[in-house]
């Protein structure tokens, strides 16, 4: 091709860049135009090009492998040499050559969004219920208060608080004397401790006895005490069972299940970090 009209093809070429600046590849097809057409003629141009500095390389690539290629775009030079050159008429059939084509890529990228948008809806509509399921179940296992449970189940200065308030008797058990005589039964407000725990026994030993599966529920003990001794509270009940645990009399077993599925808590022992709710001998 002629040096003039290579020279020529090349600014045509780079005319179409003033309107579409993005970076393309020196020669691409139909599906995918680079800076220059396809075929020898494009060839020389994009040479030329190259050698007068009107282009350069943008460091970025495309594809992979052996059909890797550079992307290009135009320089300063390039666009001085483009108003040198073009009359106004030829410089702006460029200009709007290269705006069509932006129009076109800008219309079928919107094309594209609004296909992924409608292949999207059905998912997003399945999803919705799925996420008011999740929601309402994260509130249902939400952790229990720490702060409640440790009220309830601590020391009996907190627990009388949840007892019904009963009148103390002002007239206290006076200490027995170190003595060899029998020790006379404890009582507290009507309640005989000494047999409390006496019944503690036997009930563990009848559940032991039966064929009732695992240990015993301290709910399920303090139910069959309460029966025997009506004016037992649950803050009198745990000091006997701490007690009798002490003197190694009893044995606890703490729970192995969730904290949010532990039934009746008000009755079940916070020993260190542990809920106690099962009692059996030793």
């Amino acid at each position: 091709m002629p040096a003039k009209k290579t020279e020529a093809t090349a600014l045509e070429a780079l005319t179409k860049l003033l309107a579409d600046p993005a970076p393309k590849v020196l020669q691409g097809s139909k599906a995918a135009p680079g800076i220059f057409a396809p075929g020898k003629g494009g060839k020389d141009a994009a040479a030329l090009s190259e050698e007068n500095h009107w282009i350069e390389k943008t460091g970025a690539t495309v594809g992979k492998g052996r059909s890797q290629k550079n992307l290009y775009r135009i320089t300063a030079e390039g666009v001085q040499a483009v108003l040198r050159s073009s009359d106004s008429t030829q410089l702006l059939k460029g200009v709007h050559e290269g705006l069509n084509n932006t129009v076109q890529r800008l219309n079928e990228m919107a094309g594209q969004v609004s296909e992924l948008a409608s292949k999207l809806q059905p998912l997003q509509s399945a999803l919705e219920p799925l996420q008011t399921t999740i929601g309402q179940l994260a509130q249902k296992v939400q952790p229990p208060d720490l702060e409640e449970i440790r009220r309830k189940l601590g020391p009996i200065e907190d627990r009388k608080a949840v007892e019904d308030e009963k009148p103390k008797q002002d007239n206290q058990a006076a200490p027995p004397k170190e003595t060899g005589e029998e020790l006379a039964p404890i009582k507290t407000d009507g309640v005989d401790e000494k047999a409390v725990e006496r019944e503690v026994i036997e009930v563990l030993q009848d559940w032991k006895d039966s064929d009732e599966p695992g240990d015993c529920p301290i709910p399920d003990l303090y139910e069959d005490l309460k029966s025997r001794q009506p004016g037992l509270g649950v803050g009198q009940f745990h000091d006997i069972l701490r007690r009798m645990s002490k003197e190694d009399r009893i044995r606890f077993v703490n729970w192995g299940g969730p904290l949010v599925d532990l039934p009746e808590p008000d009755l079940a022992l916070l020993v260190g970090h542990k809920v106690m709710y099962y009692v059996r001998l030793p």
